[in-house]
């Protein structure tokens, strides 16, 4: 290119241009603002040499390429405060303003650190070596333009996010100048900018917690200490568009007609001008029209190029020789969003009052905590609703969250009695029986072992001969609790009393509970009238009450006053024991007058074989003969529920796969698949397979069956012994496919212990892996094998590529629970 060394001879030819600036913001911080032209300095180079435009503001046409000068706009380069480099451009193609562009005109000279000016309250201060004066800048040196028109584009790049530039950053202004011979046709030229957008949308939730739900206390005032927590999602992004405008400069004389513009963007968008179609550009005209890009989905990638085309029939359209098309790029790039759809919301609260706001820039959850008082009234509860509530900014999104809080307040319980003297002695005995058993589960038979333990022991003795008896009413006024209570009795005459059933007694709520009493004497009252008082004890902590006893007083009299021998009831025992119809004598106890009382403890053993399936109890039942008091224990034995179930490899083989071809249809359709699609995981299967189609992807799907140490999920073993499980089901049961497997019943009618389930199953169908706990992947301890089919289905989407969240460990334990079913090595509860 022509080199720069004086100033060129002035050109006396006229002409003007449409200067054509575009704003290209991609990076919104880092973008020029504001307007950027050309224009002449009079003060400088005289008159004359703006042949086009406003020579003050901004001209478009000149007579010689030292004349051009940069200016920001009018009075002053206004385009904004900041640091900026200048260059000079060929037009047409991708804009790049960085040294070593092709289209750059200024690098032949100087580098771009030579043309680095800033703006601060719209004075430019430049220090380089162009002519500088009354805050322009001369633009020469640059080399000449290969535009066959003498069409130069002035670019002004913002420093902000350093260098090189985006051309984004960058503002426009095409100028012209004019040659002293008369100019052949010359291509249109074209412009524009690119204004990327798109909304994000937030998703909010919120949640409320109390310290304490329920405050049982004696006081009548309670404090409840609230939290409640905003979250907010990282936003959902739509909406993608790329809008701006278009320039179409036309550097000749003559009118163009017949003009046609396109626009385009490399990352995925459809792009539409507005308007574009058959323009007319007068001569030293510019036609500007609107554009708009759009996306289906998400820009990939987020940064792009935008480019728009004019194209014109040359012979057409008064421009013979030119090339027909010109366009103009520029790169952009979605950053930040430019709508917010619920960036905000105000949260609520019926007894917090105004929390506050909470915005997506806030950490999420963002908390809030309050106290509320609430008061209460003795021997009932009161409840106090409470709910937070969070309303977005922009739509009408809420949602809220509840907390119900309690506090209940305990009275004092009463006691009254009654006391009839009378004279006898009874011994007092106690039984109790135990098991370190009570449930065997296991494969295969064999037998189990069951180790009994059985307490006969005296209590006490009540003196007949001399006693008083009667009944002790405990009263609880509190309408929200049960309350414990052990009752004593006492006489003031010498006599020991004792309260049947009086240790760790309930007495329920709103209610009140009746205790027999015997008081009896070891000799003749000292006094033949007495008192008898009745006292209740209790927690008053555990009861929240303000006192923890309460008591009831008799009066009584013995009538006669004389004394007798007692006549001993149950002072010898026998302890007798039954198991699978058979008594057996355990042994003999004598009662004893005082303490240490008498007692005994018989252990022993009973060995009972286990069931190759289903389960056997056996009760066993110690009795004392003299006083009829019992103690029982029930065991049970069980092997694996008899459910006939075939495993995977059953319906692989050629029996299975037989059963399967051999099932009815409808329509063409075959039941069993339609059947099988019921259930989400199998929904892959067309909804039209005919039964060899069904059997095929039976085959399929077990046969891709894996679930390794190395495999990040066991979607592929669960679906296949999930739908081994469901063909056993189909096939044993007379209203679905018919029993063609032969088991005993449906087999989805089966109930299944999932607390209870044998994970690795051996090739001689023993429990390798041992018994494990798998109801965590259904929703109960125990299920019917249709629910524990429907429960696992609702887990999966359709075809089972993600299943219980993808979450390995529990698709394993789903497996293992579908393994033992097709094995017969489940149990029932």
């Amino acid at each position: 290119m022509t080199k720069w060394f004086g100033l060129r001879a002035r050109l006396s030819m006229t002409g003007f241009a449409v200067a054509v600036a575009a704003a290209l913001v991609a990076v919104p911080a880092a973008a020029v603002t504001g307007a950027g032209f050309t224009t002449v300095n009079e003060g400088v180079d005289g008159t004359g040499h703006c042949q086009n435009g406003n020579p003050a503001i901004n001209c478009n046409i000149y007579d010689g390429k030292d004349f051009v000068w940069l200016n920001g706009g009018p009075s002053v380069a206004y385009v904004g405060d900041g640091t900026y480099f200048f260059a000079v451009l060929v037009p047409g193609g991708q804009a790049d303003p960085n040294d070593g562009g092709a289209k750059n005109l200024s690098d032949d000279f100087d580098a771009y650190t030579n043309r680095i000016f800033s703006v601060s309250s719209a004075t430019v201060s430049y220090g380089g070596s162009h002519d500088f004066d009354s805050n322009k800048i001369r633009l020469m040196p640059y080399a000449d333009t290969t535009n066959n028109g003498g069409v130069y584009i002035m670019s002004i790049c913002s420093l902000a996010n350093g260098y090189p530039a985006k051309p984004s950053s960058c503002k426009y202004d095409a100028f012209k100048v004019q040659s002293e011979q008369a100019p052949p046709a010359t291509d249109l030229v074209v412009t524009k900018d690119a204004n990327p957008s798109y909304t994000r949308t937030f998703t909010w939730g919120i949640t409320k917690d109390v310290d304490k739900t329920r405050v049982d206390q004696s006081g009548t005032s309670a404090v409840f200490n609230y939290t409640v927590k905003v979250t907010h999602s990282s936003g959902t992004d739509s909406d993608w568009q790329v809008n701006g405008t278009i320039s179409v400069f036309n550097p000749n004389a003559d009118s163009v007609s017949g003009v046609d513009v396109t626009d385009a963007v490399d990352n995925g968008g459809i792009c539409a001008v507005s308007g574009g179609t058959g323009l007319t550009i007068a001569g030293f005209g510019t036609e500007n029209v609107s554009y708009s890009c759009t996306y289906s989905s998400e820009p990939s990638p987020s940064s792009g190029t935008n480019t728009a085309t004019a194209a014109w029939t040359p012979s057409d359209a008064n421009l013979p020789g030119t090339s027909g098309t010109a366009s103009f790029s520029i790169g952009f790039s979605f950053g930040t969003p430019t709508t917010l759809v619920d960036n905000c919301v105000t949260v609520t609260d019926t007894l917090g009052g105004a929390l506050g706001n909470v915005c997506s820039t806030d950490p999420s959850p963002t908390t809030f905590t309050y106290s509320n008082t609430v008061v209460g009234t003795p021997g009932t509860c009161v409840s106090q609703d409470n709910t937070a509530t969070f309303t977005s900014d922009t739509s009408p999104t809420t949602d809220s969250a509840s907390q119900t809080v309690t506090l209940c307040v305990g009275a004092d319980l009463t006691v009254e009695k009654t006391a009839t003297p009378s004279f006898t002695r009874t011994y007092n005995w106690h039984l109790s029986k135990n098991v370190d058993k009570t449930l065997v589960e296991q494969l295969g038979g064999g037998t189990a072992t069951f180790n009994y333990t059985v307490t006969a022991n005296q209590t006490g003795l009540t003196d007949s001969g001399w006693q008083v008896k009667g009944t002790i009413t405990v009263t609880n006024p509190n309408d929200w609790e049960a309350v414990t209570v052990n009752v004593t009795d006492a006489v003031d005459n010498g006599g020991s009393c004792a309260v049947s059933g009086g240790t760790n007694v309930s007495v329920p709520k709103s209610d009140s509970i009746t205790l027999n009493y015997t008081c009896s004497y070891a000799a003749a009252p000292s006094s033949s009238a007495g008192t008898n008082t009745a006292t209740a004890a209790w927690d008053k902590t555990a009861a929240s009450t303000p006192d923890g006893s309460a008591s009831g007083q008799a009066n009584f009299a013995f009538n006669d006053g004389s004394a007798g021998n007692p006549t001993r009831v149950n002072q010898n025992i026998t302890v007798t024991d039954t198991f699978n119809g058979v008594t057996t004598t355990l042994g003999t106890l004598t009662a004893t007058d005082s303490s240490p009382f008498a007692s005994a403890t018989y252990t022993y053993p009973h060995t009972v074989r286990v069931p190759q399936f289903n389960c056997v109890r056996f009760t066993n039942t110690a009795v004392i003969v003299e006083t009829g008091q019992s103690g029982s224990q029930t065991v049970e034995v069980c092997g694996p529920a008899r459910t006939g179930a075939l495993t995977i490899g059953f319906w692989q083989n050629k029996n299975g796969q037989a059963i399967i071809n051999g099932g009815s249809s409808t329509a063409g359709v075959c039941n069993s698949g339609t059947w099988l699609r019921g259930y989400a995981p199998f929904q892959d299967l067309s909804a039209t397979a005919n039964c060899t189609s069904v059997a095929a992807y039976v085959t399929n799907v077990i046969k891709a069956a894996l679930c390794t140490s190395t495999t990040n999920t066991c979607n592929s073993m669960l679906k296949a012994q999930m739908l081994a499980t469901a063909l056993d089901v189909y096939f044993s049961d007379p209203a679905l496919g018919g029993n063609q497997i032969g088991a005993p019943g449906p087999i989805g009618g089966v109930t299944i212990d999932l607390q209870h389930v044998c994970t690795i199953i051996t090739g001689t169908g023993a429990c390798g892996g041992g018994i494990i706990d798998v109801s965590s992947a259904f929703s109960g301890p125990s299920l019917s094998v249709l629910q524990i089919l429907s429960y696992a289905g609702s887990q999966s989407n359709v075809g089972g590529s993600t299943w219980y969240a993808n979450v390995k460990a529990t698709q394993v334990l789903a497996k293992d629970a579908f393994d033992a079913i097709n094995n017969q090595v489940a149990f029932a509860p």
